[in-house]
């Protein structure tokens, strides 16, 4: 398995949690996590990131132990996180959010970043000097989106890349996801639409207050009873 989570239980201060979750992700997936507000999803993102450090289990990564890697190391060995909110600097240029988000590589390997990104969402090439806090909803989860691939990530985490906005844009954003596993990259996609995830994911994850509760393909969860009744809101 290209990332293998095994029996993680995370901790903010003495309050847990995450309760023995168990995971695996082959390489070149679309993975969706599903569950409501404060089920532990972020939570569980935030543990592969580096950002929670007390931790127990194992996050193997290509074979390697990561659990407690502060965040520039986990960056460094190819795991970028797109955060909930987008969080741009918004007084900073649209290309200035970008160079952040490359601050693991040397400067000659920005241009060849810029240029990927630029190819994936042109709309940022044309606002490069514009101040990132006068983007619209959209255009700022893009550059947030634009800001984790500068790192070159092997593994792409998104937590809720929809929140906000429009439809439109929704259905924007899930078919530049579509395309950033094509070239290559293993997603972890965090989504409270859980229909239009799990119809992109190769399989998904069902979390309810901490715990892993159902796992399976995309396409049978969406046709899963419990799933079905619980968090895709179909009749």
């Amino acid at each position: 398995m290209f990332l293998e989570i095994n029996h993680l239980d995370a901790y903010y201060g003495r309050l847990q949690a995450l309760w023995d979750v168990s995971v695996a992700i082959d390489k070149g997936e679309i993975v969706a996590l599903i569950g409501s507000n404060g089920a532990g999803k972020s939570t569980f993102l935030k543990s592969i990131a580096g950002s929670i450090r007390r931790l127990n289990g194992e996050i193997l990564f290509d074979g390697r132990n990561i659990a407690g890697l502060r965040p520039d190391k986990v960056v460094r060995a190819g795991i970028v996180m797109s955060p909930e909110g987008r969080q741009v600097f918004p007084r900073l240029s649209v290309q200035e959010n970008l160079r952040i988000g490359g601050f693991v590589h040397k400067n000659s390997d920005l241009e060849a970043g810029y240029e990927r990104v630029y190819e994936l969402f042109p709309i940022l090439k044309e606002r490069a000097s514009q101040a990132a806090g006068t983007l619209s909803g959209g255009e700022q989860q893009m550059l947030a989106i634009g800001r984790a691939l500068m790192g070159q990530p092997q593994l792409l985490m998104l937590d809720e890349p929809s929140l906000g906005l429009s439809p439109l844009f929704t259905e924007k954003i899930f078919e530049l996801i579509m395309e950033i596993q094509k070239q290559g990259v293993t997603i972890i996609l965090v989504e409270q639409n859980a229909v239009m995830a799990l119809s992109i994911a190769d399989r998904g994850y069902i979390i309810k207050n901490g715990h892993v509760v159902e796992s399976d393909t995309g396409a049978k969860l969406l046709e899963s009873p419990d799933v079905i009744d619980n968090y895709l809101g179909r009749a």
